[in-house]
């Protein structure tokens, strides 16, 4: 008896590692389809608007899924296996596909750093508020402090041109990531210029952000942050995958509240040290349909005796 169950399952053992031989060689093929969609797209000249990446991305990242896949969805929740094989394969062909595009278009060059000659920088005063602008007023020319009673009043500041920059606390160690604050960068269309991590002894701490009306990027940047609404198209393991296959490391990724956002949605932080930036920001553009870069920034840190 002990010998005849060996047997069977030696050949289960072989029928799926058959199986995961076909299966290897079907991701192959879709990893080569989408490769040829991109060729026929840098041979048109199709890459030199919005609305083309847009179309480029409609047929690269949907349609092919109609050609090519077949399986109902009845077997694919019944082969968990295979649908995540299938995830991988569209990551990595969107990895592939976006690494060639950028290779063949002009992309933007990035962003200078602000070099005003004064900046009114608003803020909720508290202990760690004035080091935080303490660390950003030495990256800033001839900086100054304007006090306001709550942090909606100095997002407000900004919004309306009042100042140049804001202050808010995104995260410490007794709250947590703060949510409702990242509502706030995106309600008053803030970007983050400059981050500092502020600590104490007793392990306290909390990051600030400094936050302006336009987007900047440094010399060298670090990180970028986003809010993004996955859709079944991306879901959000596949976008992830895809974006640590360009050479980002995922810092943070926090459900924003339904609250705030009507669908599910996402705050991430990338840190981005090894990658292109402009590549991160073409994957995203072609794999999102629903998303908004909130900064792209270096990050300090300060101390409190």
């Amino acid at each position: 008896m002990n010998e005849e169950k060996t047997s069977d399952r030696d050949i289960l053992f072989s029928s799926i590692a058959a199986n995961d031989s076909e299966l290897s060689a079907i991701l192959k093929k879709r990893r080569l389809y989408l490769r040829d969609i991109a060729r026929l797209a840098v041979k048109e000249d199709r890459l030199d608007s919005p609305s083309s990446l847009n179309e480029i991305e409609s047929e690269t990242f949907r349609s092919y899924r109609e050609r090519f896949d077949t399986r109902s969805p009845e077997a694919a929740d019944a082969d968990r296996f295979q649908q995540a094989g299938a995830m991988l394969a569209d990551a990595v062909s969107i990895a592939s596909l976006t690494t060639h595009m950028a290779k063949e278009m002009k992309l933007a060059p990035l962003s200078s750093p602000n070099t005003a000659e004064s900046s009114r920088i608003c803020y909720f005063r508290n202990i760690y508020s004035d080091s935080a602008y303490l660390e950003f007023a030495k990256r800033l020319n001839n900086a100054s402090a304007h006090y306001t009673g709550d942090l909606t009043s100095a997002c407000e500041e900004v919004y309306y041109g009042k100042a140049d920059y804001c202050i808010l606390p995104v995260e410490s160690r007794s709250d947590g990531l703060m949510t409702r604050f990242i509502g706030l960068i995106q309600k008053y269309e803030l970007y983050i210029t400059v981050a500092c991590r502020i600590s104490r002894e007793d392990g306290d701490f909390v990051t600030m952000f400094l936050l302006g009306a336009s987007k900047t990027v440094p010399a060298d940047p670090e990180r970028i942050a986003i809010s993004v609404m996955p859709d079944s198209d991306c879901p959000l393991r596949m976008l992830l995958t895809v974006v640590e296959l360009l050479g980002a490391k995922l810092l943070t990724c926090s459900a924003l509240p339904e609250r705030i956002y009507s669908e599910e949605a996402y705050y991430l932080i990338f840190d981005i040290k090894s990658a292109d930036l402009r590549v991160i920001e073409l994957a995203l553009q072609l794999t999102l349909s629903s998303w908004d870069e909130l900064g792209v920034y270096k990050q300090t840190d300060a101390y409190l005796g």
